[in-house]
This record gives C-alpha cells, sequence and structure tokens, in this order.
C-alpha cells in the first residue's frame, strides 16, 4: 500500500493491531531504507507512526535514494506473537505554504494614449500550480480604469479603455494615474506593487486655423496675416503650405 502526506505536518497514520487476546505487550518496529525519518508510539493496540520532523516538498528530496518516495516497513507483536512486516511506500503532497513574489519592471511609466497596454510582470511562486489559484486585486485612486489578468505564472495590467490625454481627465488627477495591485495565491497575499502611470500626449488633433474668404490689404506693405492653429496638442511640427493662382506673391 502507498500513501501521501502533505509537507509541513509530523502526523502520517495510525495503525490498529487487531486481536481477540486481552493480555499482551503491544508493539511495532520500524525498518526500512528511510525508517530514520520516521517515529512511533504505542498505546494499548494502536501503533502511531509520525515523520520525526516535518517534510517541505518544494526541498530536494529528502528520502534515502533521493527519488521523493519513502520506503517503510512496520512489524508488529504482541509481545510473544509478532506479525511480518508490511512494507508501504509514501510520497509527500504539496500544501500551498509559499507566498507569491513579484515586482513592477517600472511603477511610473509613461503609457501613451490611445492605448492600454501597461506590462506583464512574472509571479514566482515555489507551489505548484494544483495548489495554487492566483487572483489579482486592484486598489487606488484610480482602480476603476483598469483591467488585471493574472495566470499562474504572471499578472497582466491594463486600462480597460485607452484614455486620452487631451480630455485632461483621464485619472482622478488629470493625466497621472495612481492604481496598485496585490496577488492572493488562495491562501498566501503577497506585496502590494504601487503604480503611478502618466498619460503621454501624442499629435492625433487636427489643428483648426480660421481663415477668412476675402482680406483687403493696403498698398505699399508686406505685411497680410499670422493665422493661429488651434491644436491641444502638446506635441507636433507645425507648418503651412501655400498655393492658389497667386501663391507665388506671397512667402
Amino acid at each position: 500500500e502507498t500513501y501521501s502526506t502533505p509537507e509541513g505536518t509530523t502526523a502520517f497514520q495510525a495503525f490498529t493491531m487487531v486481536d481477540s487476546d486481552t493480555t499482551g505487550t503491544y508493539d511495532c518496529t520500524l525498518s526500512g531504507d528511510d525508517a530514520g525519518k520516521f517515529a512511533k508510539s504505542v498505546t494499548g493496540k494502536v501503533c502511531t507512526v509520525t515523520w520525526a520532523s516535518a517534510q517541505d516538498y518544494e526541498a530536494a528530496a529528502n528520502d534515502n535514494d533521493g527519488d521523493g518516495t519513502y520506503e517503510l516497513s512496520i512489524a508488529f507483536t504482541d509481545g510473544t506473537n509478532p506479525l511480518g512486516a508490511q512494507s508501504t511506500s509514501i510520497t509527500l503532497s504539496d500544501a500551498n505554504d509559499i507566498t507569491p513574489t513579484y515586482a513592477a519592471t517600472d511603477a511610473n511609466p509613461t503609457i501613451n494614449e490611445g492605448t492600454t497596454a501597461i506590462e506583464t510582470v512574472t509571479i514566482t511562486d515555489a507551489d505548484t500550480d494544483a495548489v495554487d489559484d492566483n487572483s489579482c486585486t486592484l486598489g487606488g485612486a484610480d482602480d476603476g480604469l483598469f483591467t488585471c489578468t493574472v495566470t499562474e505564472t504572471a499578472y497582466t495590467l491594463a486600462f480597460t479603455n485607452a484614455p486620452d490625454y487631451d480630455s485632461n481627465t483621464a485619472c482622478a488627477a488629470g493625466n497621472t494615474c495612481a492604481v496598485t495591485v496585490t496577488i492572493n495565491d488562495g491562501t498566501n497575499t503577497g506585496g502590494t506593487v504601487t503604480y503611478s502611470i502618466d498619460i503621454g500626449d501624442v499629435n492625433d488633433q487636427t489643428p483648426a486655423v480660421t481663415v477668412a474668404e476675402t482680406y483687403s490689404t493696403p498698398e505699399g506693405t508686406t505685411a497680410f496675416q499670422a493665422f493661429t492653429m488651434v491644436d491641444s496638442d502638446t506635441t507636433g511640427t507645425y507648418d503651412c503650405t501655400l498655393s492658389g493662382d497667386d501663391a507665388g506673391k506671397f512667402a
């Protein structure tokens, strides 16, 4: 028979000797390649076997041959009549006992308006995927503007909707958004990553200019008009081009 016990505990099994005699000195004896990893105690007809010390699933295999399976034989006696040794194998099962760790690549990035992606961050957790169940919690003044998707190995932070720099109301504080990310693996809560995200301006607005249909200028002067381009963008290389039948008369 084989057994599996969770890491981090010394409990293993209690074996009850069935014996119709009312007298006897009951005992059990441990042997086998890994007997030294176990301890036993006897109360009445019950032999309780425990780990000598709690084992760690994430550590290197601690059994005699290093294959992760502990070999143990148990012999029973009533003081007169022995019961031959019975062999068993024991493996460790993983427990969710490791806190996930992660760190932002850049906690103060500039994200251009019109885009949603911020970053994907690796989550490190030695526990197996079978016991981990990661979730992502957002906080901060602008948490409602973001989406966090999480797997067993990473989380991805993004804007739910692409922000607009020109409105100056993309975030609670104008064009700088505040959000925090915290990962829980179903049992253990990791640290909180605090982001301050600046919205970057891109040249996405078409300039507006008011030009009258007709103008009158006095003779003998080169002055004509100055036209101001109205553009909410903070970036751009502004220029104007002259055309028309008499464009050659102007500069």
